[in-house]
């Protein structure tokens, strides 16, 4: 339950930093980082802190797959990582599918808030009959440190009361 409410604290953090200055600080990620292997080692022991550097690694991993293709940011990243350590390798998976449908969620509320629905639905549709060559219009970003917080809420949030 510690490493839980530890991993809410740092998302909010993040998400408050991403929707303010859209930017996760370094300084924040490795501190989490830092204090979250700390955490683990402290309440659970060795062998967990060795499974979460390794999920850590795997975060990197495909945190670096995703920037590469555009998906996310170098922040998003960051904090993948710094929360991993906490996590096991089916939370992590878990957690970035619901965030990319969170994102996405998220994505068609900000562009029917600006009033942009209908061309994301053009450019969406348009997807399907002709190859993607690079030259799309963005209508803004999304915070998507709020979808990885989202993401592991619906993770998370359905486990906490079970027997």
């Amino acid at each position: 339950m510690a490493l839980n409410l530890f991993t809410f604290l740092v998302l909010i953090g993040a998400a408050y930093w991403d929707i303010r200055k859209a930017k996760v600080k370094n300084w924040y990620a490795v501190s989490a980082l830092v204090l979250g292997g700390f955490l683990v080692a402290f309440l659970e022991g060795w062998v967990p802190l060795g499974y979460g550097l390794l999920t850590s690694l795997a975060a990197l991993a495909l945190g670096l797959i995703f920037i590469s293709i555009g998906i996310m940011g170098a922040g998003d990243m960051k904090l993948l990582v710094a929360c991993a350590i906490c996590w096991t390798p089916e939370t992590l998976l878990a957690t970035v599918a619901w965030s990319f449908v969170w994102g996405a969620l998220l994505g068609v509320i900000r562009a029917a808030l600006a009033g942009h629905l209908v061309e994301l639905w053009k450019n969406t549709l348009g997807l399907l009959y002709k190859p993607w060559r690079g030259d799309h219009t963005t209508y803004g970003q999304i915070p998507f440190t709020v979808a990885i917080l989202m993401g592991w809420l619906s993770v998370t949030l359905p486990t906490l009361y079970r027997d």
